[in-house]
């Protein structure tokens, strides 16, 4: 006697198989989950790939995303690079991961970046526009070279821990084209050049002292630019308290002797 198939629904062809009987009892999104990781299992796709495809049936991917939903898209690309470029380091992250943190496609990240290269050089720069930025609010703000000199310590301590580009910068520099290396170069000797006119003015007026202050100033740089490799904003200080040690350590190193920190 023949078999009759039940209505609305063909026969199987993969009777025998048990993904396919579990596949009938679960939601369409979940076979289809299920179909992509045996398409991974054959090799056909990647884990990223999978990860996206998921969100784009989900809807993640166009609304409900709070990753992309009211933002620049070419900031949002900028920031899950410099992510990506702290956890795996330039030369191993790729633009696959990039896009995979944003759920978009590599293609989405290459209409606004033409290659890694670009992604990497446009936060290199970012850095050193904060870097500037910092330094200057605190040095135009007024007051006496001391007070000036610290609150200038202290911008350029809050811009490195809290722009994540500032890891990319310190990590990734040698990285960069020539001409986008001579021109951070350049502007990174301007920024040591506004702590030095700040820390001779205050070494005539009695304020401080140094046997060099191209010395003092490459020390004084060095340190807080040393913090991308051991800060962490959950660690046991909070960067209130680590900037205040540093401040203290590194200030009390070029007052004269017997001089407070200002209040």
């Amino acid at each position: 006697m023949a078999t009759k198939a039940v209505r609305g629904r063909k026969p199987s062809s993969n009777a025998g198989d048990p993904a396919a009987v579990r596949d009938d009892a679960a939601t369409p999104l979940e076979a289809v989950v299920r179909a992509l990781k045996r398409a991974e299992q054959r090799g056909e796709l990647t884990s990223t790939e999978i990860d996206w495809s998921v969100a784009r049936l989900a809807g993640r991917v166009r609304r409900g995303n709070p990753r992309l939903e009211g933002v620049n898209r070419p900031e949002d690309i900028l920031r899950a690079a410099a992510e990506v470029f702290r956890r795996r380091g330039y030369n191993h992250a790729t633009i696959e991961e990039i896009a995979a943190e944003l759920f978009l496609t590599k293609a989405g990240v290459y209409h606004y970046f033409s290659s890694k290269q670009e992604i990497l050089e446009a936060l290199c720069e970012r850095a050193m526009a904060s870097a500037e930025e910092a330094v200057k609010r605190g040095m135009d703000q007024g007051g006496t070279p001391d007070e000036r000199l610290s609150r200038m310590f202290d911008e350029y301590l809050d811009a490195i821990m809290h722009q994540a580009a500032f890891n990319v910068l310190m990590r990734h520099l040698d990285e960069v084209s020539a001409p986008v290396l001579t021109e951070l170069q350049r502007r990174r000797k301007e920024v040591e050049g506004m702590f030095r006119k700040v820390l001779e003015e205050g070494i005539r007026t009695g304020e401080f002292e140094s046997t060099d202050s191209h010395v003092a100033v490459f020390g004084m740089i060095g340190a807080a630019n040393w913090i991308y490799a051991w800060f962490t904003p959950d660690g046991r200080l909070s960067p209130e308290e680590v900037r205040e040690t540093l401040r203290t350590m590194i200030l009390n190193g070029v007052r004269a002797r017997g001089r407070a920190a200002p209040r």
